[in-house]
């Protein structure tokens, strides 16, 4: 179970649902935060709720300013003591989205560094998303600053010899890419190329980048079982399902997705879907 947002640290009760989440039998619980109240948070608690299982940071820059024109206002140093702090009471992750402008060995290397002098267990880099359903006319953007796995391995592989990227197998949807350095420090890549598509993604309207990557529950009980942003894609109300009780077989809907899924390589359809331009190497 992945708490996402928005930011989940600004839902005064984000805690009790992760320990009501544990004392149900779920093993594997995280959230994803921009970190900023992450400090305020365990001043006033003193730890983190039991049964959090990974606290994922967003951190897509070490430099003070430019975070600070990337989040607001945000003050990367508070972020910094927050995740340091964080990291001994759970497993700590950054999440950074890799762009091409910014893929340079040197970068990648200072980059690293930053995370290790952070204490984070593992760094996840993200390939960039386009989201044609949301309006935004982000087209050039995405065609040149997208980042296939092929190029980033190579880069890392010269600066660290000794990483040799695996597929995971615990993951549902997206293919991820896994290494461990020879300090221990996992670095991984999310790799969209290869999506879990059903039947009904075929002839889908959005036909989105990611394909069946997760059942997203929202907050006011509506569930769907893709990363689909403006709704325009069937999805049920969990709250109106469970008092007609049709919930079950509306599980059992979303059970047979899954049962239908199979990983494949969408990426061309997808650029040639929405007009978007791939690079060389993908």
């Amino acid at each position: 179970m992945r708490g996402t947002g928005g930011e989940p640290f600004l839902r005064k009760d984000w805690d009790s649902v992760v320990t009501s989440l544990s004392d149900i039998g779920y093993k594997d619980i995280d959230i994803t935060t921009n970190g900023m109240l992450i400090s305020t948070y365990l001043e006033e608690k003193g730890g983190l709720p039991r049964g959090l299982s990974v606290l994922k940071v967003s951190l897509d820059t070490y430099d003070p300013e430019r975070f600070k024109e990337i989040t607001g206002g945000g003050d990367l140093s508070k972020v910094m003591s927050g995740v340091r702090e964080a990291g001994k009471h759970t497993y700590t992750r950054a999440n950074r989205v890799m762009l091409r402008s910014e893929m340079t060995p040197s970068e990648i290397e200072r980059y690293v560094d930053f995370c290790r002098g952070l204490g984070v267990k593992q760094i996840q880099f993200l390939d960039l998303v386009h989201y044609e359903n949301l309006g935004r006319n982000d087209k050039a953007f995405w065609s040149r600053e997208f980042v296939a796995f092929p190029e980033f391995k190579t880069i890392v592989q010269k600066l660290y010899p000794e990483a040799e990227f695996k597929l995971t197998s615990d993951q549902f949807g997206v293919a991820f890419h896994r290494t461990q350095l020879s300090d221990g420090l996992t670095l991984g890549f999310k790799d969209s190329r290869f999506t879990m598509r059903d039947e009904s993604c075929w002839t889908c309207p959005v036909f989105c980048q990611e394909g069946r990557c997760l059942i997203r529950i929202a907050t006011d009980g509506n569930i769907t079982f893709c990363p689909d942003y403006r709704g325009e894609l069937p999805s049920f109300d969990a709250k109106q399902a469970f008092r007609d009780n049709s919930l079950p077989d509306k599980i059992q809907g979303l059970g047979e997705i899954v049962e239908n899924s199979r990983r494949t390589n969408t990426i061309e359809l997808f650029t040639n879907k929405h007009g978007l331009r791939l690079p060389e190497e993908y």
